[in-house]
């Protein structure tokens, strides 16, 4: 009986073994469909890079059900330890983010591209382009041409023309974007030279312009925008893309405005320099720029902007403190006061170190160390409307409208100040002494408007004037009786002067300045005649401009009328002269340009100015000069004339190097300053 029921225990047991082998294949197929039931559940599958043609970059978030995208098989070793130990998890990669980096990176400029692959928040314009290595056979190309910056550290290649750091933007066909500024790499472009003549118009948008237009403006970019442009339309163009780059993309404030004021002093066309110091008054009150770059700005303007002298006051009166010297003085230079209160002042009236610093001794002691002003109780308000044609209307790109405080509602707080300014005005430009007595005694007074007729062979009835009245010193001396000794060549001091004052009594002005004490001058030496009103004062940087072209003459000698021409108009880069300074400048070239056998003895010989500059300036201010002079006539240190001019000053050595700090109203404004006691005799 026990043998039996042994026997069928042993009996269960075996078919218990044989129906579990039985039953495992099934189980591991089972399982294994589980396996891709769940998988197919997922959202992120890993295409093989080999099988599907696509490179390791091009991960993408597909479907579950995605046609084409079949599950890869496992490797002969993993299915191997499946079967040992059951399936293993896979891990899901994260999905990968494209990293941003602005195209001003020279890194990554010239290869930076839009693509699909980039972030949903970069659609459409976005400041930013993508870095990326993906072949771009296997990747889908945009739809269009999206519009690109390239700051200060950043390049744009056009052809073998390397732009750097243009603060522009750019694109590579037309953009999406309509933008004027925009630099299409792919439109053709020629430059001058050869058979290319300089082109004489412009236009307001980079892709009207022809391709010499193009060529004349990516020039002036390549060389960093250190030039007068040549035409009004180039910094008009440029301008459109920052007040993009500032008013629709918002960003780069600093850098715009920095290259705004590095452009103002080259600018000559009155509507787009004020249009410029709008665009740069917004930016200050939009950054609240420090104080230090305020009155930097303000000392290269003849006429400060009222919201720019509204920032520099507010700091003061939030905190009850005194203005400083600087302050008070570019306020009363600049600001509506002097005119509102009836003070006469020069004009243009510049920024000076010297008149601060004899200003700040009657300021402080009068005002107990310095005026504090009290709080305003009305605001202005300053807003921008771009020029650019692509953003007049979009309210989103206006910036928005500003509040300062309006010092200048009430002037009232200003009295104190206004008294010690009137003070300090009769002291720094005591009025003109009053004509020669004798003159007043003269019994027949000279015809000088016949005279005039006569010298321009007019009738009685034709308006004088027209054509520069040329003349000499003898033949004005006959005019006013004043005898010549016979043989005797060199003018007397005390005639020379009566000629001038008499000149001036009559409405008349000489030109070449007759006043400069320690020059020589000849009774046929030519002169020219120019309307000049009683009583008015030369500009001190008319007087420096004149005596400028007039060396620069001597040093080079006779030049063509069109290398004359553009000395005379590069002076204006340098000086603040004024329409009639500019009609004096260019009877004065008449002049300078006239054929006489004594120019080669008298003022064309650069050591009879060097003797008058010896008489009156000290060596450091002959330095300078000679320093600006050779800065002006950019010529190198290798022409004949350097060293002319060192003897003619007396000076060791005359340095020409471009000062990176100073702007050229900046230096002009040292050299009128270094100049200025030639023109007190």
């Amino acid at each position: 009986m026990v043998y039996i029921v042994i026997g069928i225990v042993l009996a269960v047991a075996v078919g218990a073994i044989i129906k579990q082998r039985s039953r495992r294949p099934q189980d591991q197929a089972d399982g294994m469909e589980s396996e891709q039931d769940a998988a197919a559940e997922t959202d992120i599958q890993i295409i093989n890079a080999e099988a599907g043609g696509m490179d390791i970059v091009d991960v993408l978030s597909l479907p579950a059900d995605a046609p084409g995208t079949p599950l890869p098989a496992p490797p002969p070793a993993k299915a191997a330890a499946e079967a040992e130990f059951g399936p293993e998890e896979e891990i899901v990669p994260l999905k990968p983010i494209l990293a941003a980096e602005p195209l001003s990176s020279p890194n990554t400029l010239n290869s930076a591209t839009y693509t699909s692959l980039a972030q949903q928040s970069a659609a459409g314009d976005s400041p930013y382009a993508y870095g990326n290595t993906v072949d771009e056979t296997s990747k889908p190309k945009p739809e269009t041409t999206l519009l690109r910056w390239s700051g200060k550290s950043g390049a744009i290649q056009i052809g073998d023309l390397t732009v750097r750091g243009p603060v522009a933007y750019w694109s590579d066909g037309p953009s999406s974007t309509p933008e004027p500024s925009c630099i299409d790499i792919r439109l053709p472009v020629e430059y001058p030279g050869g058979e290319n003549e300089f082109p004489s118009e412009g236009a307001a948008s980079y892709g009207e312009m022809t391709p010499l237009q193009r060529g004349v403006y990516l020039r002036w970019l390549a060389e960093g925008r250190i030039q007068p442009p040549p035409h009004a339309c180039y910094p008009l163009v440029w301008l459109f893309g920052l007040e993009r780059r500032v008013l629709s993309d918002r960003l780069d404030m600093g850098i715009c405005i920095g290259e705004s004021f590095r452009l103002l002093p080259l600018l000559r066309w009155e509507s787009l320099k004020q249009g410029m110091i709008n665009f740069i008054v917004w930016l200050a009150a939009k950054m609240w720029l420090p104080e230090e770059e305020l009155l930097a700005f303000s000392r290269s303007l003849p006429n400060v902007p009222r919201d720019i002298l509204n920032m520099l006051l507010r700091p003061y009166s939030d905190a009850r403190l005194p203005l400083p010297s600087v302050v008070a003085f570019t306020v009363m230079r600049a600001s509506p006061l002097a005119e509102e209160h009836g003070i006469i002042q020069p004009q243009p009236f510049l920024h000076s170190d010297d008149l601060v610093s004899r200003f700040s001794v009657k300021y402080k002691s009068k005002c107990d160390g310095g005026l504090v002003l009290l709080k305003p109780k009305t605001s202005s308000f300053v807003a921008y409307a771009p020029t650019n044609p692509t953003l007049q209307g979009d309210k989103k790109a206006t910036g928005g409208v500003l509040e300062l405080p309006d010092f200048f509602k009430d002037t009232e707080n200003f009295a104190p100040l206004i008294a010690v300014w009137k003070e300090f005005l009769k002291e720094a430009f005591p009025p003109e002494a009053e004509p020669l007595s004798a003159l007043d005694e003269l019994e027949a007074r000279p015809d000088w408007d016949s005279f005039v007729r006569r010298v321009q062979g007019l009738s009685d009835d034709e308006e004088i004037f027209a054509e520069p009245v040329i003349t000499n010193l003898g033949a004005l001396a006959d005019l006013m009786g004043i005898d010549r000794q016979e043989g005797v060549k060199k003018v007397e001091a005390a005639d020379r002067k009566k000629i001038s004052e008499a000149a001036r009594v009559e409405g008349f002005l000489i030109l070449p300045d007759m006043g400069i004490a320690g020059k020589e001058y000849r009774w046929n030496e030519p002169v020219s005649l120019t309307p000049f009103p009683p009583g008015e004062r030369l500009s001190q940087d008319y007087s420096a401009a004149a005596f400028t072209l007039e060396y620069a003459c001597a040093l080079t000698g006779l030049p063509d009328p069109h290398t004359l021409g553009t000395m005379r108009d590069t002076l204006r880069d340098y000086f603040s002269l004024s329409p009639e300074d500019n009609a004096r400048l260019e009877a004065l070239s008449s002049v300078l340009a006239a054929s006489h056998s004594e120019l080669a003895e008298t003022r064309m010989n650069p050591n009879n100015i060097g003797d008058s500059l010896q008489f009156w300036l000290q060596r450091e201010q002959r330095a300078l000069f000679g320093n600006f002079l050779a800065r002006f006539l950019t010529i190198g240190d290798g022409q004949d004339w350097v060293q002319v001019l060192r003897e003619s000053l007396d000076v060791d050595t005359i340095e020409i190097k471009k000062e990176e700090d100073l702007q050229p109203l900046e230096l002009g404004s040292k050299a009128a300053q270094a100049l200025s006691p030639l023109f007190t005799g």
